[in-house]
């Protein structure tokens, strides 16, 4: 993970950086602990290289993602101390 937060989070969406550079400032009120920006930083990118490798993904598998997605972020909120979360399931238009 250092690799790629050294890299400024190489190929990761302009939403997530900025996302991680909040949850990075030293001067936040409430810092999270190294963890838990770590456990995140995984997530968003073990998210980002699947992304890349399933878009050519069977029906039941991709349904099967996006359900533990949901599940995941309906976790996030009941936690609440990421704020609150959305699931957005993104088509390509063509």
């Amino acid at each position: 993970m250092s690799s790629w937060r050294e890299s400024g989070w190489e190929n990761a969406s302009e939403t997530t950086k900025k996302l991680l550079r909040h949850w990075w400032r030293e001067e936040r009120a409430r810092r999270l602990f190294f963890c838990q920006i770590e456990a995140v930083e995984t997530i968003f990118y073990r998210k980002a290289e699947d992304a890349l490798l399933t878009l050519a993904g069977e029906w039941k598998e991709r349904f099967a993602q996006l359900q533990a997605g949901r599940r995941w972020v309906s976790a996030v909120n009941r936690w609440s101390r990421l704020g609150e979360w959305d699931f957005l399931v993104c088509r390509d238009p063509q």
